[in-house]
């Protein structure tokens, strides 16, 4: 009974704190990561000096300024995924409900975000901005070389990880709060509506771009027929073997005009 309390206490807090609580925490690590880590590689400090190094600082800036709009679309369309899951199971479930338990859950994504900074700071003290970009603490990415990996397998294996699942079970344990269910069918509410969604959006991107970049098939060079005419000696000199500016022209000296004929008397 105490845990189901703290349960509804927990995803029933005042949404306009842990919001705000979220976006400064996400701020705070953030920070840390771009200038203790980031910015330390290699890349940064060629950079530094350099245009691009000003258009680093304004992607950075942009970075720090579009944290709540971010959540709030990704709140939006979770909570809406949720909302659906619910009703499709002929659950009242409210909207700002669902958007709580967006909410609250993702709290569970700062804790790899900590993971690495600390494991750039003391165990990998010297990155490659590449290997900033690609480690994700307890992701399948980490089985396989980053390099060797294709960058449409790169973000679903990267987005593959146990902070996922923990993540799956905070929308659970959500839903279980507020539709008052068991723990089963609130995983079967999350598992058809948010995991489903889950499992085929990190395909969408690789998908758009083979459909938007299509690769072209180069069309097979057929061998020339052997009925088409060939040039002879007298297309010799319009042929494509000499360019325009250098074909040989006709020295009109050379040629031996027919005499003419005169109309009245046909002599010459």
């Amino acid at each position: 009974m105490e845990t189901t309390t703290a349960h509804n206490s927990f995803y029933e807090t005042d949404k306009r704190l842990a919001f705000l609580l979220l976006c400064l925490l996400t701020f705070l690590l953030l920070y840390t990561k771009k200038t203790f880590i980031e910015s330390e590689t290699a890349v940064f400090e060629f950079l530094q000096d350099r245009p691009e190094g000003s258009f680093l600082q304004i992607f950075t800036a942009v970075q720090y300024l579009t944290i709540p709009l971010v959540y709030l679309w990704k709140f939006t369309v979770i909570s809406f995924v949720i909302w659906v899951g619910c009703f499709m199971f002929g659950y009242k479930v409210s909207y700002g409900n669902c958007w709580s338990i967006a909410l609250v859950s993702e709290f569970v994504f700062l804790i790899p975000e900590l993971i690495k900074i600390m494991w750039f700071l003391f165990v990998d003290t010297d990155p490659g901005y590449d290997t900033v970009l690609r480690f994700y603490p307890l992701a399948a990415i980490n089985l396989f070389d980053g390099g060797l990996v294709q960058k449409r397998f790169a973000y679903p294996l990267k987005a593959l990880n146990l902070f996922e699942v923990l993540y799956w079970v905070a929308l659970t344990y959500g839903v279980h709060t507020f539709a008052k269910k068991k723990l089963a069918t609130a995983a079967y509410i999350v598992a058809s509506s948010y995991i489903l969604a889950f499992c085929g959006w990190p395909f969408i991107p690789s998908f758009t771009i083979k459909v938007i970049c299509p690769q072209k098939i180069p069309s097979p060079r057929l061998p020339p027929s052997p009925l088409a005419p060939r040039p002879g000696p007298a297309t010799w000199a319009s042929s494509t073997r000499f360019p325009p500016a250098v074909r040989p022209r006709e020295n009109p000296l050379c040629q031996n005009p027919t005499p003419r004929r005169h109309p009245a008397n046909g002599a010459v």
